[in-house]
């Protein structure tokens, strides 16, 4: 895991929302020195403590897919975005809703799933 480079696009990503480490820290992770322990410890050459589980709830708070910020493709967000074909794209957009969002997109396809299934029932 390229730590420096997580850090580098948690702070952008920071710039863009106008907002603080402390702030997105405690809205993911109940603390606000998540981030900050991070940086202390990159800086002192050291490994954080950081896991995919920890990073996810900092990514939903940035409103970011966790792919991106591992450090998966292109540093800007918006070009990263726009890479890959419309189930790609969907897949992202999909991450992006953090697991309330996810879970209330998947309520409503499911209604309409069910509500396909049942037109095309009539139809027969």
């Amino acid at each position: 895991m390229d730590m420096p480079k997580i850090l580098a696009r948690i702070k952008a990503r920071l710039d863009e929302l106008e907002t603080t480490e402390s702030a997105i820290s405690k809205a993911a992770t109940g603390s606000t020195d998540t981030i900050r322990n991070w940086r202390r410890r990159v800086k002192k050459g050291e490994t954080p403590g950081a896991s995919t589980l920890t990073l996810q709830p900092i990514a939903d708070a940035l409103n970011v897919p966790l792919d991106w910020l591992l450090g998966n493709g292109a540093d800007d967000l918006a070009e990263y975005l726009s890479d890959g074909d419309d189930e790609v794209k969907f897949t992202r957009l999909f991450r992006r809703l953090g697991p309330k969002g996810r879970a209330a997109a998947l309520r409503q396809v499911s209604a309409l799933v069910d509500q396909f299934a049942q037109s095309e029932s009539e139809e027969d």
